[in-house]
């Protein structure tokens, strides 16, 4: 309707047989499909690449198999890559209240990272379960990355 207004009329030019109005619209358009597409290839290519950095780690040198193991994690996409059965990380408060749900659900497995979301809302049960120097001593290491942190744990039993 805004190009129909007789005002804006004698302002649209015409071209052969296009008006101005529609080539400024047509390249619009083509400009904003442009920029989608930009934004759309930048979506898909953050992938979780410390996840495969982990993944190709365990393949590569760990020897205990994880086909039927469980892992706890905030999401499932390294029990996806491990092949193990993924068990949902609750929210806890402190660290004995994470340990207790890490054995009340017998994981075998813990996979922390931090970039997949808050564990806790204390500072103090991030910094030990991210701190791959001294694991707690229910946890040990299997592998770390640097940038970003993560730490898969393997569950003391």
């Amino acid at each position: 309707m805004f190009f129909l207004w007789n005002f804006l009329e004698k302002f649209n030019l015409k071209l052969s047989n296009f008006k101005l109005f529609g080539l400024i619209l047509f390249s619009l358009i083509l400009l904003n499909f442009y920029n989608s597409y930009l934004i759309a290839k930048e979506d898909i290519n953050k992938v979780p690449v410390e996840i495969l950095t982990v993944r190709d780690f365990v393949e590569k040198n760990y020897k205990e198999k994880f086909y039927g193991k469980s892992i706890m994690a905030r999401k499932p996409h390294i029990a996806y890559y491990l092949n193990m059965q993924f068990i949902a990380m609750p929210y806890s408060e402190n660290y004995s209240e994470f340990i207790q749900n890490v054995k009340y659900n017998n994981a075998d497995y813990v996979f922390v990272s931090e970039n997949e979301g808050l564990i806790s809302s204390t500072e103090n049960l991030k910094k030990n379960l991210l701190f791959a120097e001294s694991p707690p001593e229910e946890l040990e290491v299997v592998t770390s990355t640097t940038n970003p942190v993560t730490i898969l744990y393997k569950v003391k039993k």
